[in-house]
């Protein structure tokens, strides 16, 4: 499966925005920009190209929240 249109990643990036201020608080842009996923040999394998746009101050809260 490709996702790669520019409205069909504007939308996925809409979603993922809600989801990720909803679900973490965090205020992040994000533009997807291509998805494509494969199956071999009962394997899924996922590409992402995705841009983010936040403040320092999130993504230092963001890495301590997941131990980093």
């Amino acid at each position: 499966m490709k996702i790669e249109s520019k409205f069909t990643t504007g939308i996925v990036s809409k979603i993922a925005e809600s989801a990720v201020r909803k679900k973490l608080g965090y205020d992040v842009e994000i533009k997807l920009n291509g998805l494509r996923t494969t199956v071999l040999d009962g394997e899924m394998h996922v590409h992402l190209d995705v841009d983010l746009k936040l403040s320092k101050e999130e993504l230092s809260n963001l890495l301590k929240s997941i131990g980093i």
